[in-house]
């Protein structure tokens, strides 16, 4: 168990090491945060002198600092976010480009063992949710975490007795986000996977609609997109649920937070314990305290989501790519008859669909396979093509196993599909 979550966690590390991401702008991203979060703590004191101020004269130097303080911050955040999120789309860029060029060079059976639907609904969605986690969790979390212990570390300075109020709120907010952030993730990712299924059987349905409707499987189509659609309803009304309680509750502790502070922190100020403007940065703080909060606990989230998104990723760049080398035979061309020796195949182990076949296609004729539809013509083509392997026997030319000669034998082949190629032109193009 132990080792599972070390491998989950590891899943979006390794995802770095297939792609290059702009180390410069991330960087400068997380620079530019960390300097947007320092003018932050900074601007309550200005407007707490201000505030003060107003009462003996109006301080142009003081609303001045106060102006280029938030302009500044402003300046900081935009930069922030453009450098995060073109070090991020470079990421991406790089991630998607390196799963498309895997997939044309790996087995046919990573594909007969899942839907197309799938495979595209992962590439296209698994790396939306990791561009998420770069462009705006990440900063978010760092600037979170800087203002949540340089704010605490103030308002200590400030008022001890009002921060204790506020660490008070802090902590239920804590307990109650702690559990419930993990059953939300779970619901979400359960969701998130229901809803690729759900995409894929719906692309198969549309894909294979003639079929479906030859065969008069409509009804049972129906029953199985029914299915999966009733599936999403209660995994979005779990979280539904969780969002209708979890909300209200958050808003009711914040608010019955402030209505603390500023009751005891009015009996200050009519005690002249307290300022008006240390009152009112105290609250800027407290702001500053409980939203990051809520943004530290969702980037939490999204990195378990964008780590599990990763592990996919990984396993599809991981997937062993067909082998094509220069010491491989060059197979020119068919010059030679193609012979199949004591060839045997099965898709399952349990069931042959070729068993032992013994002929040869002569070099330079027309061979035309016949026979009834599931005879075993296309794996036969298959096994040419080199798509998969027999499981006994081996298919030579000029006396060489097919498997050591060079993998691109469709160079030297034409196949015309029944089915137009909707991607293409047409047939023309294919050919």
């Amino acid at each position: 168990m132990a080792k599972q979550k070390k491998q989950k966690k590891s899943g979006l590390i390794a995802l770095f090491k297939y792609a290059e991401i702009k180390k410069s702008l991330l960087a400068a991203g997380l620079i530019f945060s960390v300097l947007s979060a320092a003018l932050s703590l900074v601007f309550p004191l200005f407007i707490s002198n201000l505030v003060d101020t107003f009462r003996k004269h109006f301080s142009i130097p003081m609303v001045s600092a106060v102006i280029v303080t938030l302009l500044f911050s402003t300046l900081f955040s935009v930069l922030n976010s453009y450098t995060m999120g073109k070090a991020s789309q470079a990421f991406i860029v790089s991630i998607r480009k390196k799963a498309s060029t895997h997939l044309m060079n790996i087995p046919i059976k990573f594909f007969t063992d899942r839907q197309s639907g799938e495979i595209s609904n992962h590439i296209a969605n698994d790396t939306q949710s990791i561009d998420l986690l770069i462009r705006q969790n990440v900063s978010s979390f760092i600037s979170g975490v800087i203002l949540v212990i340089g704010s605490i570390m103030i308002l200590f300075l400030t008022n001890w007795s009002l921060t204790l109020i506020v660490m008070l709120a802090l902590v239920v907010v804590l307990l109650i986000l702690s559990p419930t952030s993990n059953i939300q993730n779970k619901t979400s990712t359960s969701l998130q996977n229901e809803l690729g299924h759900f995409s894929s059987r719906l692309n198969q349905v549309a894909s294979e609609i003639r079929m479906i409707k030859s065969f008069n499987g409509q009804e049972s189509q129906k029953k199985k997109l029914d299915d999966s659609v009733d599936r999403l309803y209660r995994f979005n009304m779990k979280v539904l649920k969780i969002n209708s309680l979890l909300d209200p509750i958050e808003y009711t502790i914040l608010f019955s937070s402030i209505f603390f502070v500023l009751i005891i922190g009015g009996l200050m100020v009519s005690a002249h314990s307290m300022t008006i403007g240390a009152l009112v940065s105290f609250f800027i703080y407290f702001l500053q305290i409980m939203t990051p909060i809520s943004s530290i606990t969702q980037t939490i989230n999204q990195f378990q989501s964008a780590n599990g998104a990763s592990e996919w990723l990984v396993n599809l760049l991981k997937t062993s790519e067909e082998t094509d080398n220069s010491q491989l035979v060059p197979a020119d061309t068919f010059a030679s008859p193609l012979v199949f020796d004591q060839v045997s195949f099965a898709y399952n182990p349990t069931v042959d669909i070729l068993q032992d076949l013994n002929f040869t296609i002569p070099a330079g004729h027309v061979t035309a396979f016949v026979g009834p539809s599931g005879g075993g013509k296309s794996t036969i083509i298959s096994l040419i093509e080199k798509f998969y392997l027999p499981s006994k026997g081996q298919l030579t030319v000029a006396g060489k196993n097919i498997q050591v000669l060079v993998c691109n034998i469709g160079a030297n082949m034409s196949l015309m599909f029944l089915n137009r190629v909707r991607y293409l032109s047409g047939h023309c193009e294919i050919i």
